[in-house]
């Protein structure tokens, strides 16, 4: 299926008022709301503590009853009190509750933590920290994948023990989100940085994990996974952009992903199955610079993302569009 942006163009969830909002998740949720979380900050980069600047990055919830056209004031669902907490992302599970997946940041990744909301956002069960194989801490930048009954799959990335390169890898629980495990290594070393991974159960239910490379020339890199997670293949570079490749499975089988293009435009490509055969780029919002998208698939076929674009460091707001049939 061929998409293209809805002609009605974008709809604003937060236009930022002057502060940085960005790096959001999204899902709709089992009630039919559409919730968006983003960080509300007032500087891109991370804040150590309190006392660095006027304040700390915060995670803020908007939730949208109709469809995406208007949506609700902002609600602060994330704040640990002293450090910065970044990088929501969403994940609507078969028992209807939401998990959002963020990490917090010290002067250095303190940890990878997920929360349970079970009616619909309104309120969250306490952080439940991710365990990991790393030598410090580790960051997320994308959702949980449901696997099964009770497994639930993360991917992390951070520092082995003794190594400058940053790796990704996925962790497991078996028991809802209580609880964590390291699984398997998805990508390290080659001097390379493989960053802000995320997962995608393909329609023959193998795993997709697309990863941004940090480090130049940067490119995305995909590995799959035929045995439940528990080896990976050697990663390939599939697509030239960086930024987080937000990865979701359309109705055909077809894997979409949106990603930050060489410019900064917020783009998407589609792929038979995420490694190879990607069609032409088309653009969902030219603006520069993105940062960042998550999407879900609506009912009757489009797609609806939620979507940050950055004007200077100090300044990014959070949009709303939809991928639509180009029939």
């Amino acid at each position: 299926m061929a998409l293209v942006p809805e002609a009605s163009g974008p709809t604003p969830v937060s236009d930022g008022h002057g502060r940085h909002h960005a790096f959001p998740g999204f899902v709709i949720a089992a009630d039919g709301g559409y919730l968006a979380a983003y960080r509300d900050a007032d500087d891109h980069y991370v804040c150590a503590s309190a006392s660095a600047r006027s304040d700390r990055g915060v995670i803020a919830l908007r939730r949208s009853d109709d469809a995406g056209r208007t949506w609700g004031a902002p609600v602060v669902i994330q704040d640990d009190g002293q450090h910065d907490s970044r990088d929501p992302a969403l994940a609507l599970l078969a028992d209807g509750s939401v998990v959002m997946s963020y990490f917090v940041y010290a002067g250095e990744v303190v940890s990878s933590y997920v929360r349970r909301s079970r009616d619909h956002g309104l309120s969250w069960d306490a952080p439940v920290a991710v365990a990991h194989p790393f030598e410090t801490g580790s960051a997320v930048c994308g959702p949980v994948v449901e696997f099964g009954a009770g497994t639930l799959l993360l991917p992390l990335f951070g520092r082995f023990a003794g190594e400058a390169d940053i790796a990704s890898v996925v962790v497991r629980s078996d028991d809802g989100g209580a609880s964590w495990s390291p699984l398997a290594t998805v990508a390290t070393g080659g001097g390379l940085q493989w960053t802000e991974p995320n997962l995608v159960v393909r329609s023959d239910g193998s795993l997709l994990c697309l990863i941004r490379q940090n480090a130049a020339p940067r490119w995305i890199h995909a590995s799959v996974s035929d045995d439940g997670g528990e080896t990976w293949s050697t990663p390939v570079s599939v697509i030239e952009g960086n930024g987080r490749p937000a990865c979701i499975v359309l109705p055909e089988g077809d894997v979409l992903t949106i990603y930050r293009a060489p410019g900064g435009a917020t783009s998407f490509r589609t792929s038979p199955d995420g490694v190879g055969g990607w069609r032409e780029a088309g653009v969902l919002d030219a603006e520069p610079m993105s940062t960042y998208a998550q999407m879900v698939l609506e009912q009757g076929g489009s797609v609806a993302v939620v979507y940050a674009l950055e004007q200077d460091r100090y300044r990014s707001a959070v949009r709303f569009h939809r991928l639509v049939s180009a029939a």
